[in-house]
């Protein structure tokens, strides 16, 4: 009996060290913020239940991630949405919300947070258009902090494989944003670059 308290007390530990960045990568990955409660759960079970098999000089936060990845997989897969459905971050209003009407000059000048929301809520809605590859290494490398050789050990693939989603995905955003500038008039087109 003392061995499994010992036991609890090892996995809650290591679990606080990596609650938050774990949230905000299992709320990133599933297409419905619904499931966020359901998928952490079930995140938490299998990682315990598998917890006694943990290497202790091995990375728990790569070992947690790699089973949150397959958890929200899982999850999304079970789901009858489209993958494109944007989860928002926080309890703010929603990016269809926030994007509705145009935004005056004015009205930036007197609130400039609501610049900040609304670009926080296009980068959301292009990283949610991503393939799921491209969205997977994006955010272990940006919100885990893995390296390319820690990624693809998560994610069971080739570190090239890694690299490749992870610039792919990096190109796509970079061409949403700058599409969205450009619409909004934030960013003037250069001459004889037609956007898609």
């Amino acid at each position: 009996m003392h061995g499994n308290n010992e036991l609890t007390s090892r996995f809650e530990r290591a679990v606080a060290a990596v609650r938050g960045d774990l949230v905000a990568y299992t709320r990133h990955l599933l297409w419905r913020k619904d499931n966020l409660p359901d998928a952490l759960q079930a995140i938490m079970f299998t990682a315990f239940r598998r917890f006694s098999d943990f290497q202790p000089d091995s990375n728990f936060r790569a070992w947690v991630f790699r089973i949150a990845t397959y958890e929200v997989f899982n999850f999304n897969r079970r789901s009858d949405r489209e993958r494109r459905t944007l989860v928002p971050l926080g309890d703010d209003e929603p990016a269809s919300d926030a994007l509705e009407g145009e935004i005056h000059y004015e009205e930036l000048l007197r609130n400039p947070a609501v610049l900040n929301r609304v670009l926080a809520s296009e980068l959301l809605l292009a990283v949610s258009r991503l393939a799921p590859n491209e969205r997977e290494v994006l955010l272990l490398r940006i919100l885990g902090g893995f390296s390319t050789l820690e990624t693809a050990r998560i994610l069971d693939m080739p570190a090239g494989s890694v690299m490749g989603f992870l610039g792919r995905a990096r190109r796509k955003l970079r061409l949403a944003l700058a599409t969205y500038a450009h619409e909004h008039g934030w960013l003037p087109r250069a001459k004889g670059v037609h956007q898609p």
